[in-house]
């Protein structure tokens, strides 16, 4: 009976461990099978009829890109921390440096942003660009 309780959980874990991995897996293919595309691209298509900065927008972006550890040209505007994207990948690291970016972003600007106002890419870029 005791042994049969340890297959069991030890059953467990490891379908829950190898849930885990594909849904990760499954998430950065989609993200990963995405075109590519330019930095010229980025701002051209989502936010040269802005009054936002061009080198401003990208510096902000790859910012971004750089605390998620993806390419920026797979990184859509509409894109959701936690959701779109890292939904099952983003860990405390990951996320904790996303937030010091965000931190060191408003002392440059001099500015307060209430962080729990962003939840996509573009709400980001908005915010700190």
């Amino acid at each position: 009976m005791y042994i049969s309780g340890i297959i069991v959980a030890f059953s467990a874990v490891v379908a829950t461990f190898v849930l885990r991995r594909y849904l990760v897996r499954r998430e950065k293919l989609v993200l990963f099978s995405r075109d590519k595309i330019t930095d010229q691209e980025i701002y051209d298509r989502y936010y040269k009829r802005s009054t936002l900065d061009k080198d401003s927008v990208l510096f902000v972006w790859h910012g971004i890109a750089t605390c998620l550890k993806v390419d920026p040209g797979l990184l859509r505007p509409t894109d959701e921390f936690g959701k779109a994207i890292g939904k099952n990948w983003l860990t405390n690291d990951v996320l904790e440096g996303l937030e010091q970016y965000a931190r060191d972003r408003m002392k440059a600007l001099g500015r307060k942003v209430d962080l729990s106002d962003i939840k996509t890419v573009d709400d980001f870029v908005k915010a700190f660009a």
